[in-house]
């Protein structure tokens, strides 16, 4: 298979998730799973409500269930439908509120964050401050970064050519 991004260049990545969503697997799956027995699963602690953004074939969903039981993981991807995914909402479909009303202890996104069109992003950022108060963006670029008034980051780690940064909400910080 070639480079996801030479797919999403060949094909855009709506029409490749859509057409080969079913040959779909992170070829880094071995290096996040380390990255994420090293360093996430503590952070997870028991009987925690996990959303898995743009959740694919459940490798996020997956790790949480073997390493972190007790936990209730719910994943949303638009072009997958699998046991992991419950709703198919976008990160569009988030930045205009699908997921109101809903409450998370935290917030996934794992090889997917790069992919948000910059116009939905600082909407996107603020829908999700208002389910969850932590959120883990898991990545191959070393540039990953939010700026948004109600989020800040409070760890990052960079191993293996894979980037992890887990931020938090800002608690009392007002939208202008």
């Amino acid at each position: 298979m070639l480079k996801i991004y030479n797919q999403y260049q060949k094909y855009g990545v709506k029409d490749y998730y859509q057409n080969f969503s079913e040959q779909y697997f992170n070829p880094h799956q071995d290096r996040i799973k380390s990255i994420y027995i090293k360093h996430i699963k503590d952070i997870i602690s028991r009987n925690t409500t996990i959303l898995d953004i743009a959740c694919g074939d459940g490798l996020i969903s997956r790790l949480v269930n073997q390493y972190n039981q007790n936990n209730n993981v719910t994943g949303t991807d638009p072009y997958f439908t699998n046991q992991y995914t419950k709703f198919n909402f976008s990160f569009e479909d988030i930045a205009l509120g699908k997921l109101n009303g809903y409450k998370y202890d935290l917030v996934t996104c794992c090889y997917a964050f790069h992919l948000i069109d910059n116009t939905w992003k600082y909407n996107f950022l603020t829908e999700l401050a208002s389910i969850t108060s932590q959120f883990i963006i898991i990545s191959p670029s070393k540039k990953i970064t939010i700026d948004h008034p109600l989020w800040t980051v409070i760890e990052e780690i960079r191993e293996d050519k894979i980037t992890l940064k887990l931020f938090r909400k800002k608690f009392g910080q007002k939208l202008n």
